[in-house]
C-alpha cells in the first residue's frame, strides 16, 4: 500500500508541475499564436506543445485528475457515525482554510512589494485571460475572508479548492451511508448507486461548467477506488490499460480543445490505466520524485502568483536581452526553479503548522471518544 500512495502522490506533484507550465503557456506564448507577434522557430514551439507534449501543458486535464485522486482518498476513509461524519467534515475544511490562508497572505505580500503586471502584459499579448488576473487590488481583510469561504480571489487556481471541498463532503455522506446499509449481500450495491448517479449527471447535465466537472470528477475518485481494488488485469489482457494509456496521451494531442465533458472522461480513463501499466508506476515510484512529489500543493498554491508577478516582470528585463524564444526559454527554467524553491518554503511553513493543528484536533477527538466510553 505504501508504494501505491507512493506512485499516487509522484502523480499529483506531475500534475500541479504541468498546472503551472499550462499556465506558463498560456501567458508567454499561446494567446500570441494569432497575432503575429511570434514568428519562426516560436511558431514551431506552439505546434509542439498543442499537438506533441499538450499532455504537459493542458493544466484543466490535471486539475481533474488531481480531483479524481482526491476522491480516491476521500473515499478511502471509514465514517460509521454522525459524530465522525461532522469531524471528518470539519477537518476536511481546516486542511483547506488554512494552506488558502498562507497562500493569500503570500499573494498579498506580492501586491504590496513587486506588484501585479496583468494588465500591462495582458495589453501586450491581447489576452482576456491575463487580463482576468490580479485585475484590482485586496485589502488584508479580503485575505481573510476569502480563506474562510474558500474563494479563489488571491489565487485563480483555487476555483477548484471549493468544489473539492464540497465533493468530499458528499463522499464522506456516501461513505456514512453505506456503513449503515453494509451487509455482504449488497455489497457492490453503494458502488452501483455512485455508478449510475455519476453517469446520469454526466451524460443529462449540461456540465460546460469546470467547477461541476471538478466535484464529479471526485465521485469519479470512490469508482476509481473500487476498480483498482476489485479488478485484477490477467497476463494475458495486459496490452488493454496500455492501450488505455497511450490513446489519453494521443487525445489530448491530437484534439487540444476538447471539451470539459471529454478532458474530465479522459482524465479519469488515465488514472485508471496508470495502475496497471507497470513502467508508468515503476517511473512514478523512482526515488528523486520521492524526494519532492510532497511539494505538489505548495506549486499549485504559489505559482500564480508568481506567474502574474516575478515571471512577468522577468519577461520584461529579458525583452532587450535577447530574442522571444531565448527569453521565454530562460523565464522557463528560472521561473520553475523559483516555484520550486517557493513551494518547498511553504510546505515547511504552511502544511508542518497545518499538520501540527490536524494532529492536535484528531488527539483531541480520539481523547474525547476513549473518555465517553469509559463512562
Amino acid at each position: 500500500m505504501k508504494k501505491r500512495i507512493q506512485w499516487i502522490e509522484s502523480l499529483k506533484f506531475i500534475a500541479a508541475l504541468s498546472v503551472f507550465w499550462g499556465h506558463f503557456y498560456m501567458t508567454f506564448y499561446k494567446t500570441l499564436a494569432g497575432s503575429g507577434e511570434i514568428q519562426g522557430i516560436s511558431k514551431y514551439i506552439i505546434i509542439a506543445c498543442d499537438h506533441i507534449f499538450h499532455i504537459l501543458v493542458d493544466g484543466n486535464f490535471w486539475v481533474f485528475v488531481f480531483c479524481i485522486l482526491s476522491g480516491y482518498f476521500a473515499g478511502k476513509k471509514k465514517i460509521e457515525s454522525t459524530r465522525e461524519l461532522f469531524v471528518a467534515i470539519m477537518l476536511r475544511y481546516i486542511r483547506f482554510v488554512i494552506p488558502v490562508f498562507f497562500t493569500n497572505i503570500f499573494a498579498f505580500g506580492i501586491q504590496e512589494t513587486i506588484g501585479y503586471h496583468t494588465q500591462e502584459w495582458a495589453k501586450y499579448i491581447g489576452s482576456t485571460w491575463v487580463a482576468q488576473g490580479y485585475a484590482e487590488k485586496r485589502s488584508l481583510f479580503n485575505a481573510f475572508y476569502s480563506a474562510l469561504l474558500l474563494t479563489h480571489d488571491f489565487n485563480g487556481s483555487f476555483w477548484v479548492i471549493r468544489p473539492i471541498f464540497i465533493g468530499s463532503c458528499g463522499i464522506y455522506f456516501y461513505r456514512f451511508m453505506k456503513a449503515q446499509i453494509e451487509v455482504q449481500r449488497y455489497r457492490y450495491m453503494p458502488e452501483a448507486g455512485v455508478l449510475c448517479l455519476f453517469s446520469c449527471v454526466f451524460v443529462i447535465v449540461p456540465l460546460y461548467e469546470k467547477f461541476y466537472h471538478a466535484a464529479i470528477c471526485l465521485v469519479g475518485g470512490v469508482l476509481l477506488k473500487a476498480i483498482w481494488e476489485e479488478i485484477n488485469i490477467p497476463e494475458e489482457v495486459h496490452w488493454l490499460p496500455c492501450t488505455t494509456f497511450v490513446l489519453c496521451i494521443m487525445a489530448l494531442n491530437v484534439y487540444p480543445y476538447m471539451g470539459v465533458k471529454e478532458r474530465s472522461l479522459t482524465a479519469f480513463l488515465f488514472c485508471i490505466a496508470c495502475n496497471y501499466v507497470g513502467k508508468v508506476r515503476h517511473f512514478l515510484e523512482i526515488g528523486k520524485l520521492e524526494k519532492v512529489n510532497h511539494l505538489s500543493f505548495g506549486i499549485f498554491a504559489v505559482h500564480g502568483p508568481i506567474l502574474f508577478s516575478f515571471c512577468i516582470i522577468l519577461q520584461y528585463w529579458l525583452a532587450d536581452k535577447v530574442p522571444y524564444v531565448g527569453a521565454v526559454l530562460i523565464n522557463f527554467i528560472v521561473s520553475t526553479s523559483v516555484v520550486l524553491l517557493f513551494s518547498a518554503t511553504y510546505h515547511n511553513i504552511a502544511e508542518r503548522f497545518l499538520n501540527v493543528i490536524i494532529a492536535h484536533l484528531k488527539r483531541l477527538h480520539s481523547d474525547k471518544k476513549i473518555y465517553r466510553e469509559r463512562i
